[in-house]
């Protein structure tokens, strides 16, 4: 929730002339069968993260927003939990916008997930 909001504060406001391009937040969900990950990617067509604070980004109480508007928690929050899973959360800067992934690893692998919801198992 924390990565969408995030998002969310960074597009572009499209301004009162409706000429500033629209906000786009967006989220993409994939899987790697090869490694057994799970790769969720929320990103928006903001300016992007300076790579000069991209080491900056998890720390507790570290914020880019202007003082009154974010703790500087979210993120740092976001990364123990994601941790906590065996997962990684790391930012990509893109053309004209940034990205926040999570990769996950899959509980189980692809075959035994297809059995289980089919029915397939073994009692």
């Amino acid at each position: 929730m924390n990565l969408l909001l995030n998002a969310r504060d960074a597009v572009c406001d499209p301004g009162n002339d409706g000429k500033a391009p629209q906000g786009v937040v967006r989220i993409v969900i994939s899987e790697n069968l090869d490694t057994n990950m799970i790769r969720i990617v929320v990103s928006d067509n903001g300016v992007g993260v300076p790579e000069e604070i991209h080491e900056r980004l998890l720390e507790p109480f570290f914020t880019t927003k202007a003082p009154g508007d974010g703790t500087g928690l979210g993120l740092s929050i976001s990364y123990g939990i994601v941790t906590g899973m065996g997962a990684r959360l790391f930012v990509e800067n893109h053309v004209a916008r940034a990205a926040f992934c999570i990769e996950l690893p899959r509980i189980a692998p692809a075959g035994d997930a297809e059995k289980s919801e089919t029915g397939d198992h073994l009692s």
